[in-house]
């Protein structure tokens, strides 16, 4: 009885509009949690653990960070890419006033970016 329980409130749960946002706030906190807690050593010991496959002679091995950055943001940009192109083919595509909100932010994410880089180097 509680497992359907169980998995009608997960259901209910992710077909909440604000699920998503919530599990993205979620998946910011954890590692700037984990990196500042007692368990940091387990934090970089998962990033570095190599994840790969072979498909015949072809082998790809990379650690967690790189499937991280890599991976992920490329699925995120062949999802965000097509969505842009069908509102420019529609005519709603941002004006220049529209858009200066997200230009800031952008520009605000490569610069702290390599902030934190440069501050890593200099150690």
């Amino acid at each position: 009885m509680t497992g359907s329980r169980q998995a009608r409130g997960a259901l209910a749960f992710i077909q909440h509009e604000a699920a998503g946002g919530l599990l993205l706030v979620g998946a910011a906190i954890a590692p700037c949690w984990s990196r500042n807690s007692p368990l940091q050593g387990l934090y970089r010991s998962f990033l570095s653990a190599p994840i790969g496959f072979s498909l015949s002679s072809i082998e790809l091995e990379k650690p967690v960070l790189l499937w991280i950055n890599d991976g992920l943001m490329a699925m995120f940009f062949f999802l965000v890419g097509p969505r842009d192109q069908a509102r420019a083919a529609a005519g709603r595509a941002l004006q220049l006033r529209q858009g200066r909100l997200a230009g800031v932010a952008a520009a605000g994410g490569m610069v702290s970016a390599g902030a934190d880089l440069r501050r890593d180097q200099c150690r």
